[in-house]
Protein backbone atom coordinates (compact mmCIF):
# COMPACT_ATOMS: atom_id res chain seq x y z
CA UNK A 1 0.00 0.00 0.00
CA UNK A 2 1.51 3.50 -0.94
CA UNK A 3 1.97 5.91 2.11
CA UNK A 4 0.86 9.53 1.35
CA UNK A 5 1.39 12.71 2.91
CA UNK A 6 -0.56 13.75 5.91
CA UNK A 7 -1.11 16.90 4.73
CA UNK A 8 -0.96 17.40 1.29
CA UNK A 9 -1.30 13.90 -0.14
CA UNK A 10 1.86 12.94 -1.90
CA UNK A 11 3.37 9.96 -2.46
CA UNK A 12 5.79 9.45 -0.13
CA UNK A 13 9.52 8.58 -0.85
CA UNK A 14 12.69 7.16 0.77
CA UNK A 15 12.62 7.01 4.13
CA UNK A 16 9.47 9.34 4.16
CA UNK A 17 7.04 7.96 6.85
CA UNK A 18 4.67 11.16 7.42
CA UNK A 19 5.61 14.03 5.17
CA UNK A 20 6.58 14.79 1.89
CA UNK A 21 8.52 18.34 3.27
CA UNK A 22 9.60 20.41 6.03
CA UNK A 23 6.51 22.79 5.73
CA UNK A 24 4.47 19.81 5.14
CA UNK A 25 5.61 18.46 9.04
CA UNK A 26 5.29 22.19 10.53
CA UNK A 27 1.50 22.54 9.17
CA UNK A 28 1.13 18.87 10.51
CA UNK A 29 2.71 19.61 14.08
CA UNK A 30 1.05 22.79 13.87
CA UNK A 31 -2.47 21.12 14.19
CA UNK A 32 -1.51 18.48 15.83
CA UNK A 33 -0.98 21.03 18.94
CA UNK A 34 -3.29 23.54 17.72
CA UNK A 35 -6.04 23.52 20.41
CA UNK A 36 -3.49 22.09 23.08
CA UNK A 37 -1.65 25.84 22.86
CA UNK A 38 -4.42 27.61 22.64
CA UNK A 39 -5.81 26.29 26.07
CA UNK A 40 -1.82 26.62 27.28
CA UNK A 41 -0.87 30.01 26.50
CA UNK A 42 -2.45 32.96 28.53
CA UNK A 43 -1.69 35.74 25.34
CA UNK A 44 -3.04 33.57 22.81
CA UNK A 45 -5.83 34.90 20.37
CA UNK A 46 -8.36 32.25 21.04
CA UNK A 47 -7.69 32.84 24.85
CA UNK A 48 -7.95 36.67 25.23
CA UNK A 49 -11.08 36.18 23.39
CA UNK A 50 -12.66 34.22 25.85
CA UNK A 51 -11.19 36.39 28.56
CA UNK A 52 -12.95 39.44 26.85
CA UNK A 53 -16.40 37.54 26.69
CA UNK A 54 -15.96 36.06 30.11
CA UNK A 55 -15.40 39.51 31.40
CA UNK A 56 -18.11 41.53 29.21
CA UNK A 57 -20.26 38.50 30.29
CA UNK A 58 -19.98 39.92 34.32
CA UNK A 59 -20.53 43.71 33.12
CA UNK A 60 -23.85 43.03 31.66
CA UNK A 61 -24.95 40.65 34.80
CA UNK A 62 -23.75 43.67 36.90
CA UNK A 63 -25.86 45.92 35.18
CA UNK A 64 -29.02 43.97 34.86
CA UNK A 65 -28.83 41.84 32.39
CA UNK A 66 -30.12 43.81 29.26
CA UNK A 67 -30.55 47.41 27.62
CA UNK A 68 -31.27 49.65 30.46
CA UNK A 69 -33.64 51.74 28.08
CA UNK A 70 -35.79 49.09 26.43
CA UNK A 71 -34.75 45.65 28.23
CA UNK A 72 -32.82 43.83 25.01
CA UNK A 73 -30.97 40.80 26.07
CA UNK A 74 -31.03 38.52 23.50
CA UNK A 75 -27.53 38.90 22.17
CA UNK A 76 -23.73 39.77 24.10
CA UNK A 77 -22.38 41.64 20.46
CA UNK A 78 -25.15 44.06 20.56
CA UNK A 79 -25.01 45.31 23.90
CA UNK A 80 -22.86 48.33 24.07
CA UNK A 81 -21.82 50.68 27.43
CA UNK A 82 -22.91 54.12 27.02
CA UNK A 83 -20.82 56.76 28.50
CA UNK A 84 -22.86 59.20 30.50
CA UNK A 85 -20.26 61.85 30.33
CA UNK A 86 -17.70 61.44 27.35
CA UNK A 87 -15.62 64.02 28.88
CA UNK A 88 -14.70 61.51 31.82
CA UNK A 89 -14.16 58.73 29.30
CA UNK A 90 -10.26 57.08 29.60
CA UNK A 91 -10.83 54.61 27.22
CA UNK A 92 -13.48 52.91 25.37
CA UNK A 93 -14.92 49.67 26.69
CA UNK A 94 -14.67 47.35 23.76
CA UNK A 95 -13.65 43.58 23.55
CA UNK A 96 -9.66 44.37 23.21
CA UNK A 97 -9.72 47.18 26.47
CA UNK A 98 -11.76 44.54 28.41
CA UNK A 99 -9.94 41.65 27.87
CA UNK A 100 -6.28 43.26 28.15
CA UNK A 101 -6.38 45.99 30.78
CA UNK A 102 -6.39 45.03 34.66
CA UNK A 103 -9.96 44.29 36.23
CA UNK A 104 -10.43 47.56 38.63
CA UNK A 105 -9.04 49.96 35.35
CA UNK A 106 -12.32 47.92 33.60
CA UNK A 107 -15.22 48.52 36.63
CA UNK A 108 -13.47 52.06 36.81
CA UNK A 109 -14.38 52.83 33.71
CA UNK A 110 -18.07 50.81 33.79
CA UNK A 111 -19.06 52.74 37.01
CA UNK A 112 -19.06 55.81 34.29
CA UNK A 113 -21.26 54.04 31.91
CA UNK A 114 -24.71 52.67 31.12
CA UNK A 115 -25.88 49.45 29.45
CA UNK A 116 -27.81 49.91 25.78
CA UNK A 117 -28.41 47.86 22.95
CA UNK A 118 -27.24 48.98 19.75
CA UNK A 119 -30.38 50.32 18.31
CA UNK A 120 -30.87 52.35 21.52
CA UNK A 121 -27.10 53.66 21.29
CA UNK A 122 -27.59 54.83 17.57
CA UNK A 123 -30.93 56.71 18.81
CA UNK A 124 -28.74 58.47 21.30
CA UNK A 125 -25.61 59.02 19.36
CA UNK A 126 -27.88 60.11 16.14
CA UNK A 127 -31.20 61.96 17.40
CA UNK A 128 -31.04 63.94 13.99
CA UNK A 129 -31.68 60.59 12.26
CA UNK A 130 -35.33 60.09 13.50
CA UNK A 131 -37.72 58.89 10.96
CA UNK A 132 -39.95 61.49 11.50
CA UNK A 133 -37.54 64.14 11.83
CA UNK A 134 -35.13 63.18 9.01
CA UNK A 135 -38.38 63.61 6.29
CA UNK A 136 -38.75 66.95 7.11
CA UNK A 137 -35.11 68.05 6.70
CA UNK A 138 -34.95 66.44 3.47
CA UNK A 139 -38.50 67.94 2.53
CA UNK A 140 -36.61 71.69 3.43
CA UNK A 141 -33.05 70.84 2.29
CA UNK A 142 -34.64 69.34 -1.17
CA UNK A 143 -36.48 72.48 -2.37
CA UNK A 144 -33.60 74.79 -1.47
CA UNK A 145 -31.34 72.71 -4.66
CA UNK A 146 -31.99 73.55 -7.68
CA UNK A 147 -32.40 70.63 -9.73
CA UNK A 148 -29.87 71.21 -13.17
CA UNK A 149 -30.83 69.14 -16.27
CA UNK A 150 -27.81 67.01 -17.01
CA UNK A 151 -24.46 67.63 -18.90
CA UNK A 152 -23.78 66.57 -22.27
CA UNK A 153 -20.77 66.28 -23.36
CA UNK A 154 -20.26 67.74 -27.19
CA UNK A 155 -18.85 65.17 -29.60
CA UNK A 156 -16.05 67.26 -31.15
CA UNK A 157 -15.08 65.36 -34.97
CA UNK A 158 -10.83 65.55 -34.73
CA UNK A 159 -9.81 65.20 -38.31
CA UNK A 160 -6.32 64.54 -39.88
CA UNK A 161 -3.97 67.24 -40.31
CA UNK A 162 -2.64 66.52 -43.68
CA UNK A 163 -5.90 65.34 -45.81
CA UNK A 164 -9.11 66.13 -43.44
CA UNK A 165 -10.14 62.52 -43.01
CA UNK A 166 -11.87 62.10 -39.56
CA UNK A 167 -9.90 60.32 -37.75
CA UNK A 168 -10.08 59.21 -33.83
CA UNK A 169 -9.42 61.59 -30.41
CA UNK A 170 -6.20 59.59 -29.78
CA UNK A 171 -4.79 59.90 -33.21
CA UNK A 172 -2.97 63.06 -35.32
CA UNK A 173 -2.76 61.52 -38.60
CA UNK A 174 -5.20 58.90 -40.29
CA UNK A 175 -3.80 55.72 -42.12
CA UNK A 176 -3.16 56.65 -45.09
CA UNK A 177 -1.32 60.20 -44.56
CA UNK A 178 1.16 58.44 -41.13
CA UNK A 179 1.82 55.61 -44.28
CA UNK A 180 3.08 58.49 -46.11
CA UNK A 181 4.99 60.42 -43.11
CA UNK A 182 6.66 57.30 -42.39
CA UNK A 183 8.20 56.79 -45.81
CA UNK A 184 12.12 57.39 -46.34
CA UNK A 185 12.10 58.43 -49.72
CA UNK A 186 10.00 60.99 -51.67
CA UNK A 187 8.33 59.36 -54.33
CA UNK A 188 7.00 60.82 -57.35
CA UNK A 189 3.28 61.06 -58.50
CA UNK A 190 2.23 57.82 -60.66
CA UNK A 191 2.17 60.01 -64.33
CA UNK A 192 6.13 60.80 -63.29
CA UNK A 193 7.16 57.75 -62.41
CA UNK A 194 5.80 55.90 -65.87
CA UNK A 195 6.59 58.54 -67.97
CA UNK A 196 10.59 58.38 -66.77
CA UNK A 197 10.47 54.28 -66.89
CA UNK A 198 9.25 54.81 -70.50
CA UNK A 199 11.98 57.10 -71.12
CA UNK A 200 15.08 55.21 -69.75
CA UNK A 201 14.13 52.10 -68.15
CA UNK A 202 14.08 50.99 -64.31
CA UNK A 203 17.15 50.31 -63.42
CA UNK A 204 17.84 53.79 -64.16
CA UNK A 205 15.01 55.21 -62.23
CA UNK A 206 15.94 53.66 -58.90
CA UNK A 207 19.01 55.15 -59.23
CA UNK A 208 17.61 58.42 -59.66
CA UNK A 209 16.08 58.11 -56.18
CA UNK A 210 18.61 56.27 -54.38
CA UNK A 211 15.88 52.89 -54.21
CA UNK A 212 16.60 49.70 -55.56
CA UNK A 213 14.60 48.11 -58.53
CA UNK A 214 12.51 46.03 -56.84
CA UNK A 215 11.02 49.53 -54.91
CA UNK A 216 10.48 50.96 -57.73
CA UNK A 217 7.91 48.04 -58.98
CA UNK A 218 6.55 47.95 -55.29
CA UNK A 219 5.67 51.74 -56.28
CA UNK A 220 4.01 51.10 -59.40
CA UNK A 221 2.18 48.51 -57.71
CA UNK A 222 0.73 50.60 -54.70
CA UNK A 223 -0.63 53.33 -57.14
CA UNK A 224 -2.02 50.88 -58.81
CA UNK A 225 -3.71 49.10 -56.59
CA UNK A 226 -5.24 52.74 -55.02
CA UNK A 227 -6.52 54.74 -57.74
CA UNK A 228 -7.50 57.79 -55.61
CA UNK A 229 -3.28 58.17 -55.29
CA UNK A 230 -2.81 58.70 -58.84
Amino acid sequence: MEKKCKICGKKLQGNQRKYCSNSCKCKGYHEENKERNNLLNMNSYYRQTIKGYIRKLKLVKLSGGGCANCGYKKNLYSLNFHYKDASQKKFNLDARNISNRSWESVLEEYNKCVLLCSNCHGEIHNPEMDMDKIEEKIEESYGKIKILPPKTKKKIKKRCKECGVEITNKAILCKKCRYIKSRKVDRPSYKKLINEIEETNCYAVSKKYEVSSKTIKKWIKYYEKYEDVK
